[in-house]
């Protein structure tokens, strides 16, 4: 079962739906905060961040060593950063490496 196939996820993002909230992620949000990583942190999400926001950094810049101190695997941060999202993107790593790619422009 994908994290948003849950009844409980299904019936939040429902109701985020219908009060026109948004995810809390975005692509643009992931790429600022991996910027400020690579010029302020040598490259790791900051700790003063949410987990979701350090994972979803993290995995975008393929920061194992962040993960492992988080204690996540790629695909546990995968789970929990989608998770968390109103509107998962379908093809979740085609979507980080979508932000992957913009970020290497």
């Amino acid at each position: 079962m994908a994290p948003n196939d849950t009844p409980w996820a299904q019936a939040l993002n429902d109701l985020y739906r219908q009060e026109g909230m948004t995810d809390p992620l975005t692509p643009d949000d992931i790429l600022r905060r991996c910027r400020w990583a690579l010029k302020h942190n040598e490259g790791h999400p900051s700790g003063a961040w949410s987990t979701g926001e350090q994972l979803a950094v993290a995995v975008v810049l393929e920061d194992h060593a962040h993960l492992d101190a988080m204690d996540y695997t790629v695909e546990q941060a995968y789970q929990r950063v989608l998770g968390g999202m109103v509107s998962a993107p379908a093809d979740p790593v085609a979507w980080f490496e979508s932000i992957r790619a913009e970020l290497a422009r």
